[in-house]
This record gives structure tokens, sequence and C-alpha cells, in this order.
């Protein structure tokens, strides 16, 4: 790969990409540059020097939704404010209205489902349903009616953990065991498939795909969130990466993107959902409390047509709901 991560650790602050817009030549661009003269590059200590921007606790309370359900994860909100809901133990998809009462439970399509492991809803509510055992994508109506099984190869869906689907109507799957991303089109076929991290145990555990198109992939191998370029630009590249908490695949980091193009990324082990700037840079993050008598792992996380952040927590079964504050 041609390109190189640059790191640095500001004072007080933990460790952090250089903003590119700070680096020389711009990004893409390889002609010759004139370079600044070298005594503007010396530091100066009686000179202003640019705040330091470090990520920080966000405003908002986190309410608790329901509790009690087993090992919930994978979750998805209608433009109507219906959330729906993986509840992986126990085999079935639970609909829930926006106030977080129970409507409906699906338990499966052409057959019960097995693991039900995430979920994602297309442009017309229709909802898609990551098995992970039987490596197959379901598909429901708004009504929650089974229409079909997505032809899509099931080596890309066997122990998959990730599922989206852009505005087009691509369908995005985190193929974790195969350490790559694969995109097919309603029809099963693959029109991209990007390889996170070649010669690192990627093990890729969620995608979403920015209102630019730009790519985000979460990796619970190698402990990061990867950008890539939109596939709109020709075969999709990879732009930057930055450290996030390590978690296992099973309750691994997932990502979710609102209408301004905002990132939210979960961070289970840090008990945390951050929000991240739509180019990816760390803005705040908020503390999931404890909802059981164990430890707190968010897992899913999804946003609403209000604004609301929706969230599972798998370890102690809850369903929560974050309001933030602007």
């Amino acid at each position: 790969h041609t390109h190189i991560n640059l790191y640095w650790t500001p004072p007080g602050a933990t460790r952090q990409i250089v903003p590119a817009a700070v680096l020389f030549p711009p990004l893409a661009n390889y002609e010759r540059v004139t370079l600044p003269n070298l005594a503007s590059l010396v530091f100066n200590p009686a000179a202003p020097t640019a705040p330091i921007q470090v990520s920080q606790p966000l405003t908002g309370g986190v309410s608790v939704v329901q509790s009690g359900r087993n090992q919930p994860r994978g979750i998805a909100v209608a433009a109507d404010g219906t959330v729906y809901v993986a509840e992986t133990g126990n085999h079935r998809v639970l609909v829930l209205s926006p106030d977080g009462q129970e409507q409906q439970v699906i338990s499966g399509g052409s057959e019960p489902f097995v693991e039900p492991f995430d979920l994602a809803l297309d442009s017309q509510g229709n909802l898609y349903v990551l098995d992970a055992t039987q490596a197959l994508i379901a598909l429901f109506d708004p009504q929650g009616r089974f229409l079909r099984n997505l032809p899509a190869p099931s080596a890309a869906l066997d122990r998959a953990r990730g599922l989206f689907v852009d505005s087009t109507g691509r369908v995005w799957v985190a193929d974790t065991p195969g350490g790559r991303v694969v995109a097919f089109d309603q029809a099963g076929q693959v029109v991209a498939e990007i390889p996170v991290w070649l010669g690192q145990p990627s093990q890729p555990v969620d995608v979403a795909v920015g209102n630019d198109g730009t790519i985000y992939v979460a990796d619970a191998g190698i402990h990061k969130l990867v950008r890539f370029s939109p596939i709109a630009d020709g075969a999709p590249r990879r732009l930057l990466a930055w450290d996030i908490p390590a978690s296992n695949t099973l309750d691994g980091s997932h990502l979710a993107v609102d209408r301004s193009g905002r990132l939210y990324l979960t961070q289970p082990e840090s008990a945390q959902i951050a929000l991240r700037s739509a180019d990816g840079e760390p803005a705040g993050f908020w503390v999931v409390p404890q909802t059981g008598a164990g430890v707190v792992k968010p897992v899913g996380v999804a946003v609403g047509p209000d604004g609301r952040v929706w969230s599972t927590e798998s370890a102690g079964g809850a369903i929560l709901v974050v309001a933030p504050e602007e």
C-alpha cells in the first residue's frame, strides 16, 4: 500500500493522526510543490499555538428502554421511528414502536433464524437480517412480511458480523473470517471486494457508507476504524485509519451514519458510544451506564429520524437510547 499513517501525541492527550490539512503536498497531489521556509517550521515558544482537540464526553441522557433481553446485537431505526433489534440469543428480531414498546416478533423467513446478528434498512423501509450461522440475508417488507433471501455467495456471509445498505441499494457485508468487506447488488452479484488490511490479522465486524460514498470499516482483529475512498472514484483505496479500543468479534464495534453524515461507533470494552465527524475524526463520546450486574458492552448502534441514538447492550441485555443535547 502506497501510503503512511502519521501519528503524534499532543501534550496531555492520547495518540492521534496528524490532520491531513497540515500536510503537504495535498492528498493525491503529487506535482512539484514549494516547501515552506525552514525557519517557519521551527518551534517558537513565544508564538500562540493552536488548540489541542481531544475527544470529550458529550452531554445527553442515556436511557434504558428495555432490559432482560438475550444478547441483543444488531439494531436499525426506520424513517417512521420503528426500531428493529436482533435478539441473537433468542433467535429472533424484535419490532418496537418509537417509544420502545414491543409491537411484533419476527422469528425467521424461509426458515427459522439461528443467529440473527445484524440488521439494515433500505430507502424503502425494507428490513435486511444477517443470519451469521445460516450464512444468509433475509429480506422483509416494512410490515415484517418475508420477501426473499438475497442470492449472495454464502462464503461471504458465513459468520459475518456486519451489514449495511447504502443509498443506492447496495448491500455491504463485513466478512469477518475473510478479512474483507464485500458489496452486492440486489441480484446478489459482487460489485466490490475490499481487503481491509493485507498482511495483518484483519477481522472486520461492521461497515458503513457515508453520505458522500466514503466507506468506513470497524475491525476487531487489528483494532482500527479504517476509511476507504468511494466506489464512484474507482477501486476503493484505504485513506486513513484510527486506533479504537480492542474488542472481540461477537461483541465488536458497530457503526451508524446520521443524515448529516456524522459517524457513530460503539466501543464495547470502554462502555462508550463515540461520535465522529463526517471525515472520521473523533468528536466526543457518551458513556453507557451499567444496566445489569455485570460488565457493560454497547454493540449495535443506529440513529433515528429525530436524532436520537439507539444502541444494544449485549452483556446486560438492554436496549438503550441517547438523546443528544445540541
